[in-house]
């Protein structure tokens, strides 16, 4: 992870509150998969997990105080609640039947991060819990607003209620709300749950032809209604002593 410009508060995550026009180099390791900038502080994915550095005033990075951070420092999302356990667990279920991970479960963690002012969400794989901190002075981190109201750690946000058939993909954050994008759950039972249509098997289509033809053998992908058709023909010009069409 690369930061540089105003560091102040920290929020490059290089030691120091310097403004930089080199890039400063973050000293967490690991697979980095998202950032997010707000006004004076820094997120950042790593390993699925969420690091923030920076200015804190209204408990922004999530760390459970108000104390600016000149370095990046791990966030520690609460557990799921009951809802959001059976709804990672249906969610493993589906990416398991999709073929995607074959039979290995991987640990639920940070896919989709972002940043306000000085409020922040996430999202969680698999299970879609949404999480909110820092300032709610406008309602922004769901909760009652108002000139004392912040979130120093992270909250769940429970926008399922009445919307069990939604599930949620993306998160984005303006200088003082949060919009998020729901669509409707795939079947847990869909092998592809993103494709539109919802056969995930191939199915016989049915002849309304009587005469005993060799039933129809497995072809090509692209090929597979001009091949059954050709072997229907060469049937029944074999039968009538006829040498088929090419």
């Amino acid at each position: 992870i690369l930061a540089w410009g105003h560091g102040g508060g920290g929020r490059l995550g290089g030691g120091d509150s310097r403004h930089r026009v080199a890039p400063v180099v973050w000293g967490v390791e690991g697979d980095a998969g998202a950032v997010a900038c707000g006004a004076n502080f820094t997120l950042a994915v790593v390993d699925g997990g969420m690091w923030a550095t920076g200015g804190n005033a209204y408990g922004q990075l999530g760390l459970g105080d108000t104390e600016d951070r000149l370095v990046p420092n791990a966030i520690t999302l609460p557990s799921a609640g009951h809802d959001d356990a059976l709804e990672q667990f249906v969610a493993r279920c589906r990416t398991i039947l999709s073929g995607e991970e074959g039979t290995t479960l991987r640990p639920s963690g940070v896919s989709v991060v972002a940043a306000g002012s000085y409020h922040a969400a996430c999202v969680c794989h698999p299970s879609g819990t949404l999480y909110l901190w820092g300032s709610s002075m406008f309602g922004q981190c769901g909760v009652a607003g108002g000139a004392e109201s912040s979130l120093w750690r992270p909250r769940a946000l429970p926008w399922r209620r009445g919307r069990q058939d939604q599930e949620l993909v993306g998160v984005e954050c303006g200088g003082s709300h949060t919009a998020v994008l729901c669509r409707p759950k795939s079947s847990v039972w869909e092998y592809r749950p993103r494709l539109e249509s919802r056969e995930t098997s191939p199915r016989r289509i049915a002849s309304r032809s009587r005469s005993k033809e060799p039933a129809s053998r497995p072809a090509a992908a692209g090929w597979g209604v001009l091949a059954e058709l050709g072997a229907a023909r060469a049937a029944r010009a074999e039968r009538r002593g006829r040498t088929p069409p090419p």
